[in-house]
């Protein structure tokens, strides 16, 4: 397991032995393999990128469903190494795979809007935020410029970008069809509390006075307590990624 992907023939004897392997047992090397994610992060490990990459590999050849998360965390292993770059490139590869002919491959639509938001937030973070916009708008918006529907979280990681450009009407526009459409279809559960936050810092920044009002009627009606789940976001942890993070 250890020297797997080191050949195409060992790549195809190792895609056929996992069509014949047990689910339990496929399951058990992946876990054994596939490292930690949440605030192991910040813990020293010198073999990090060197791990995040075996269990990437290994997820691959054994046809891993789960693995965008193994991808999410080597790009975060690169980035924690201090090789961002490395991290922007692997998450456009990444991205490459989950189109196909300029269409969303329909099992891929959550890994896509998280890889997305991660590559925009390394992207900001490097001070490019025009080039961010580019990526989310490409993974967000239809042939006719409309956000779509299935990809509508990206609308979040696209209000940081507008913040950092210092776009707050924009932004707040955002926010507005974000919460309009997560309210009526009750999607997004999990942001929901996320982006009434947003939208009072956007309003404080925007010279409104109801900036206070809009904080207490988030903090009323929690969908979702983000400090009593280990949950990663892209852009940050937990709560801590709200508008400029």
């Amino acid at each position: 397991i250890d020297g797997i992907g080191s050949s195409s023939r060992q790549t195809a004897e190792t895609m056929s032995l996992a069509s014949l392997m047990p689910l339990d047992v496929r399951n058990s090397i992946l876990g054994h393999y596939g490292g930690q994610g949440g605030t192991s992060y910040w813990r020293h490990d010198p073999q990090r990128v060197a791990k995040q990459e075996r269990a990437l590999a290994l997820s691959e050849q054994l046809e891993d469903i789960y693995r965008g998360w193994t991808q999410l965390r080597l790009i975060r292993a690169y980035r924690f190494a201090g090789n961002d770059n490395a991290g922007i490139a692997a998450a456009k590869r990444f991205l490459a795979d989950y189109w196909a002919d300029g269409v969303l491959v329909a099992d891929e639509i959550g890994y896509a809007q998280i890889m997305t938001s991660e590559l925009s937030w390394m992207l900001r973070l490097k001070g490019k935020a025009d080039s961010a916009l580019v990526e989310l708008n490409r993974a967000l918006l239809d042939d006719a410029g409309h956000p779509r529907q299935e990809m509508s979280a990206l609308l979040l990681e696209r209000v940081r970008v507008y913040a950092q450009l210092e776009r707050w009407d924009d932004a707040q526009r955002d926010l507005d069809d974000f919460l309009a459409m997560a309210e009526r279809d009750n999607r997004h559960p999990l942001h929901l509390t996320e982006a009434r936050l947003m939208l009072g810092f956007v309003r404080q920044q925007l010279g409104h006075a109801d900036a206070e009002e809009i904080w207490k009627q988030a903090a009323q009606r929690p969908e979702h307590d983000p400090t009593q789940e280990n949950m990663e976001f892209a852009g940050g942890f937990d709560i801590v990624n709200l508008l400029v993070a």
